[in-house]
């Protein structure tokens, strides 16, 4: 077990950035922040096509050559970061002006990792579908407390907790698994992982296609198949998968159609705060289709998502 945690007095910002049309606003949420004074730097790596990001006293631009990950940019920036606590933030990811003041009270009260709670907004149909689905548990409707895992879209740590289980691995393509691989290595170390959904995150991708959300959710399931095994006995036995390694791939493919509204509508019916938006269940059952074909893709083609551990950049 470890040591008491120590409480976080500053705040290192990293955002992992791939070419994002909106990182410029992000920065600029930041710097508005109720507690803008705990922030000691921002930390941006990766790619800006768009010349959002300014380099200043606050913020360092670390320019890779070439796209990396969102594991590896995390990483690298996590490297050079010099805040008591660290604060990673998805460059599509905007912070309510109170979301770090509310990260520092829930981490305060013995988290080793604490995430916000993303706002179900209703002006995308597309991009609602894909937060309902990826982040049931971490919406700003959502109740506060402790979770299992935890997403990285506005994830902070203690130092003390990232030195014990950090970094990312990067063993997944894009970004897809290594939050997750990260959480069960917290839990491993004997940290607890908190939500706290009044940080609220506006969370807007430029997924907001029938096509994207698709993909996005297929290389979930891709990555998850190998979570699964790497992390067997803390994760719960998983009909899909089960359905996907036992099944001829024609019934496995037919069956998991089913599967994959019967899930959504639970989601729907098991949590009243989801049920102002019952419209959304297509899209919903859609997202998590995708999912299980990834599930199935990685049951059929064992090693298709992983990739050699390596820092690139």
């Amino acid at each position: 077990m470890h040591s008491p945690l120590k409480p976080c007095g500053t705040v290192s910002v990293i955002i992992p950035n791939l070419h994002s049309p909106i990182v410029g606003d992000v920065i600029a949420a930041l710097r508005v922040q109720t507690l803008a004074h705990k922030i000691c730097e921002i930390i941006v790596v990766g790619m800006d096509r768009y010349g959002q990001v300014q380099p200043d006293q606050l913020v360092q631009f670390i320019r890779t050559d070439q796209p990396v990950s969102a594991a590896a940019a995390r990483n690298l920036g996590a490297a050079v970061a010099q805040g008591e606590c660290l604060l990673f933030v998805d460059a599509d990811c905007l912070l309510a002006p109170n979301a770090i003041a509310e990260l520092l009270v829930a981490i305060a009260t013995g988290y080793g990792a604490v995430l916000g709670g993303i706002v179900p907004e209703k002006g995308n149909y597309w991009r609602l579908c894909a937060n309902l689905m990826a982040f049931p548990e971490f919406l700003s409707v959502d109740p506060p407390g402790e979770r299992g895992v935890l997403p990285s879209f506005c994830l902070m740590l203690s130092r003390q907790s990232w030195e014990a289980a950090g970094p990312f691995t990067e063993r997944y393509r894009g970004a897809s698994a290594e939050d997750l691989d990260l959480s069960l290595r917290l839990r491993q170390a004997g940290f607890r992982l908190g939500c706290a959904p009044s940080a609220r995150v506006l969370h807007r991708p430029e997924r907001t296609s029938l096509g994207a959300v698709w993909q996005r959710h297929k290389s979930f399931g891709l990555a998850f198949y190998d979570i699964y095994y790497r992390y067997r006995a803390m994760m719960p036995f998983s009909e899909a998968i089960w359905l996907c390694e036992h099944l001829p791939p024609p019934l496995a493919a037919a069956a998991i159609a089913p599967l994959a509204l019967a899930y959504a509508l639970r989601l729907l019916l098991r949590r009243p705060q989801l049920r102002p938006f019952w419209y959304a269940l297509p899209g919903m059952a859609w997202a998590q289709l995708g999912w299980y074909s990834g599930l199935l893709q990685a049951a059929r083609q064992p090693g298709a998502v992983a990739v050699p551990e390596s820092r690139t950049g």
